[in-house]
């Protein structure tokens, strides 16, 4: 057997059916001749892409993936306004509100800025201003509330970032506003995601010191609480019971604050040792370690664009429902019904893309803080049963965005089809039907989770049209199933962790994480695609479209890209070539000029209805034919930093 090959199945965890005398999985029995004519142009699309044939590979996927509906451009939000000008209405408002602001009426300025966040939720700097306000007068911002509305600064912004998750100035306005009000955890791991979602913005470097410093503050006010009502660790006797693995002993709240002050990682491993410890005795846990490769292997190619020191671990349940859960610290556990539910890997990493991120987010950690634990601090339950209600509740609508935007984004980042998530909730969607959102609901809707991201994908440029993984994928399900393989099948080899050379032979194929060394980088399966390559991109924000349109390979690896500005918006930009960078996926500048074309001059000026093009030359990196360059373009633009990914 090829090396590569050998190399691919025991990375990946499954099988490549290069065989043509080798028959298909019995699944194919029972499937249309559409759907196997489907499978099979997927199939040599996803062997194309392994060869480095990225251009071919894609000519294939899109003979069968067509392109979103016309619902995705239509957005599930308005899109960020940031100046008056280029609101459609609410002008005479919001210049009532900064009247009021400068005569010191708070009523002026409560009603209408109010007014301004409820009906053109899209003007950004009313929801900045409504929070500013009532950061400053919290009674008369609780008095003036609306019943069920927001009645503090934290609730307004809240509220805005259920609304855009995305937005920067409104999550650094939040983490303010927290730590503001001494919600150190809140705090803490709200300054996390920012550092974890924005890693090009130049404040990413400020929050993640912040998130540590909150942090502490966190743990010394828990700490405090605890002695002032006489509770220590060691009329607890906390490391008893739950260390020794009786997970059914009860433990109080006061118990479970102090392993949780333990960290993220040690609570998460408590809990899931309980979780396994139960899951054993139902005989419910599926331990085959070719499943568990494959999926370590999927996890693999993600989890470094997480930016989360965790050691992930891999389960699978038999469970026949669709869905995985991942518990704090990394411990993923993934139901037999989401492996056979998935219709390729592209897919399944999509789930599990987006469960991890909610780990990387810290969201169940955070649900366990806020349990009320400090009000309940003699209520003893089985630790068991603490963990139960862990997995069982519910992430809020903004949790679900967030981790939709980070599991996205690390999905597109290690090469695979970006819309693996998103098809993974059509699959869901068709199971639930379309529900839309309420007012009461805990969580976005399937319909507009599609949605929405179809747009997100979309916006950012992420590239649908990579890695499937549908042969591998059916081969583990067939495994998962209990059904016997065929004698020549190429079956999957566990990771042997002493064999160095091994090891260091799978990272060169598909790096566990963000390459940090040579031996990380992709091995070149093809000759460079000297001169001009298709390589496509965008983002728009305020009516302002910045696009990548092609780019030039020298011989030398060498490489320059053609983007274009183009302005739609009513208002003159300028662009300072200098200001803007090339940034690889840990956040670290590039080498590179920009410069617009048919321009001397340093600062250009972009009139309304006008666009520019302009080229930016890469020195700091040579071209990769792995089909992405894991590179961003960060170009600001007035009060807007657009990030295109290629």
């Amino acid at each position: 057997m090829p090396t590569f090959r050998h190399l691919l199945s025991v990375t990946l965890g499954g099988v490549l059916l290069f065989s043509s005398t080798l028959q298909l999985p019995l699944k194919s029995l029972a499937e249309s001749p559409e759907e196997v004519r489907r499978f099979e142009i997927l199939s040599d699309a996803d062997q194309l892409y392994r060869e480095g044939n990225i251009d071919a590979a894609e000519n294939l996927y899109r003979q069968v993936k067509p392109e979103f509906p016309n619902s995705a451009s239509s957005l599930i939000r308005l899109e960020e306004v940031y100046e008056i000008e280029e609101l459609d209405g609410g002008q005479k408002i919001w210049q009532n509100a900064l009247d009021g602001i400068e005569q010191g009426i708070d009523g002026k300025i409560f009603f209408n800025l109010q007014y301004l966040t409820e009906n053109y939720p899209q003007f950004i700097p009313a929801h900045l201003k409504l929070a500013e306000f009532c950061q400053e007068d919290g009674d008369t911002c609780e008095q003036y509330a609306k019943e069920g509305g927001p009645k503090n600064a934290i609730e307004v912004l809240e509220r805005a970032t259920d609304l855009y998750p995305d937005d920067p100035d409104l999550l650094k306005a939040k983490i303010n506003a927290l730590a503001e009000a001494q919600q150190f955890l809140e705090a803490f791991i709200a300054a996390r995601q920012f550092s974890t979602m924005f890693l090009d913005y130049p404040e990413a470097p400020e929050f993640a010191k912040l998130a540590n410093q909150y942090l502490a503050a966190h743990e010394s006010k828990i700490r405090e609480q605890l002695l002032g009502q006489g509770i220590t660790s060691t009329i607890l006797g906390i490391g008893g019971a739950i260390l020794n693995g009786d997970f059914r002993q009860g433990i109080s709240g006061a118990q479970t604050i102090l392993l949780m002050l333990k960290g993220e990682s040690s609570f998460g491993e408590q809990a899931a040792n309980a979780r396994l410890q139960e899951y054993r005795e139902q005989e419910k846990l599926l331990e085959d370690p070719k499943v568990t490769t494959y999926l370590r292997g999927i996890g693999s190619r993600f989890t470094g664009y997480m930016k989360r020191d965790f050691e992930y671990e891999y389960y699978v349940v038999k469970d026949d429902s669709l869905n995985a859960f991942v518990l704090p610290g990394g411990q993923v556990f993934v139901n037999t019904g989401a492996i056979l539910g998935t219709n390729s890997e592209a897919e399944l990493a999509g789930l599990l893309a987006h469960e991890i991120a909610h780990a990387a987010l810290s969201h169940g950690f955070l649900r366990v803080a806020q349990a009320s634990l400090l009000d309940n601090l003699g209520q003893v339950l089985p630790f068991v049963d603490r963990v139960s209600e862990l997995v069982n509740s519910q992430y809020s609508r903004e949790q679900e965005r967030q981790a939709d935007i980070l599991g996205t984004r690390a999905l597109a980042s290690a090469n695979y089809a970006a819309d693996g998530l998103r098809n993974f909730m059509v699959t869901v969607r068709k199971q639930e039907g379309d529900a839309p959102t309420t007012g009461h609901s805990t969580h976005p809707a399937t319909v507009e989770r599609v949605q929405y991201l179809e747009h997100l994908i979309q916006s950012n440029g992420y590239n649908r049209f990579a890695y499937e993984g549908v042969k591998d994928h059916r081969e583990i399900q067939e495994l998962v199933r209990g059904e016997q393989l065929a004698p020549d099948s190429d079956l999957p080899v566990p990771i042997d962790e002493e064999n160095l050379q091994q090891l260091e032979d799978l990272k060169a194929v598909f790096p566990s994480e963000p390459p940090s060394s040579p031996i990380s980088q992709p091995l070149p399966a093809a000759p460079l695609p000297v001169g001009t390559v298709a390589l496509t991109g965008k983002a728009r924000r305020d009516n302002v479209e910045i696009r990548i349109e092609g780019a030039k390979v020298e011989s030398t690896g060498s490489f320059s890209l053609n983007f274009v500005i183009d302005n739609q918006s009513n208002r003159t930009l300028t662009f300072v070539p200098s200001l803007a960078d090339v940034i690889d996926r840990e956040g670290n500048k590039v080498a590179a000029k920009f410069n617009l074309l048919e321009s001397d001059s340093e600062d250009i000026v972009i009139l309304p209805g006008t666009t520019r093009k302009g080229r930016v030359r890469v020195f700091g990196k040579n071209w990769s034919n792995s089909g992405q360059q894991d590179l961003t373009l960060v170009i600001p633009v007035r009060s807007s930093i657009f990030r295109i990914s290629f």
